[in-house]
């Protein structure tokens, strides 16, 4: 957790990783603050993630046409695709395919590109710094009204932008590859179920009703189910569930550590399509980032010397996340 004073000595705090963030702390940035910010940044976001898919399902044929995908622009890909379909040695499942994906991945990009040329400096200005000075508001508690000041008063560009970077690379860690069942909480250890819920008893029956309850409520996008779906599962050694932990879990682990509660998250994508939950749909980063190829830096567009930054992840590269000099 970073420390930082201001001019009358008032300390504040600013969380730097994911364990300085609260499961309760993060799910009402989500429910909160997460919502308010600037449409042209989701508009992006969305296009972004499946720009990323088309060119997923581009690849074997950039492969075909003997180039490396990795090493293309949306724009490079459409280009070698298109000479590539001119060929008289194009495969036939080429020609049902690959058009409509190009036709998709250029609309998409057309898009996108029309958002990016909205965003210039008096669009960061009126959407992005106010959004930034929420988020740091929320998570470090010093007053919103006091970061955007008056004329001459007030907190620097500057300062904000690092203060917001340093909270979203806490909200948003980068997963791993290490799935964890057991983990250390208050002093106490928790671990994950070794197996999956067979229905054969009663007690599991319940577990696992409540569980897949949660998990709809999760993948329709409601953010504290979550928590929930960790208080049926996360438990103490030899404890079985009950409706007592249950509860009583829902109540402890409002202080748990967003980075246990990710970990567990990532555990439960791994186990089986039951707990396959659909994290995009309440995260606001990284989590997806290793399903993301990420993409190169000269296909960002600059306004008014202002450079779209992909410092600030959400589902790998984000278009608009935030501006940089």
């Amino acid at each position: 957790m970073m420390v930082f004073d201001i001019g009358d000595e008032r300390r504040f705090h600013c969380p730097e990783a994911a364990h300085d963030v609260t499961m309760q702390k993060y799910i009402t940035f989500l429910n909160d603050v997460a919502t308010t910010e600037p449409k042209e940044v989701r508009e992006g976001q969305a296009l972004n993630v499946r720009i990323n898919e088309l060119m997923t399902d581009l690849k074997p044929w950039v492969e075909k046409a003997g180039a490396t995908p990795d090493d293309l622009t949306a724009a490079e890909t459409v280009d070698v695709l298109q000479k590539f379909m001119q060929r008289g040695d194009v495969p036939k499942k080429a020609t049902f395919v690959v058009p409509a994906l190009l036709t998709e991945l250029k609309d998409a990009e057309g898009k996108q590109a029309a958002i990016i040329s909205r965003m210039g400096v008096l669009w960061y200005a009126k959407n992005m710094l106010p959004y930034m000075a929420r988020v740091v508001e929320h998570f470090t508690g010093l007053p919103y009204e006091e970061i955007i000041g008056k004329r001459g008063e007030g907190m620097s560009r500057h300062s904000l932008e690092y203060l917001y970077r340093k909270i979203l690379k806490a909200a948003t860690p980068e997963f791993t590859g290490e799935y964890k069942r057991s983990f250390v909480f208050k002093g106490e250890v928790y671990e994950l179920p070794q197996k999956h819920m067979s229905n054969s008893t009663l007690i599991e029956f319940a577990e696992a009703a409540q569980f897949q309850e949660n998990a709809e409520r999760l993948n329709q996008g409601k953010a504290e189910a979550l928590l929930d779906v960790i208080a049926v599962l996360l438990r103490r050694p030899g404890e079985a569930y009950s409706e007592e932990v249950y509860q009583r879990n829902r109540e402890e682990f409002k202080e748990l550590p967003l980075s246990v509660a990710l970990d567990c998250a990532f555990f439960l994508m791994k186990q089986s399509n039951i707990y396959a939950l659909n994290l995009l749909t309440f995260t606001t980063a990284g989590e997806v980032k290793a399903s993301q190829r990420p993409r190169r830096l000269d296909t960002m567009k600059t306004t008014a010397g202002i450079l779209l930054s992909s410092a600030l992840r959400k589902a790998g590269f984000l278009t608009g996340r935030t501006l940089r000099r």
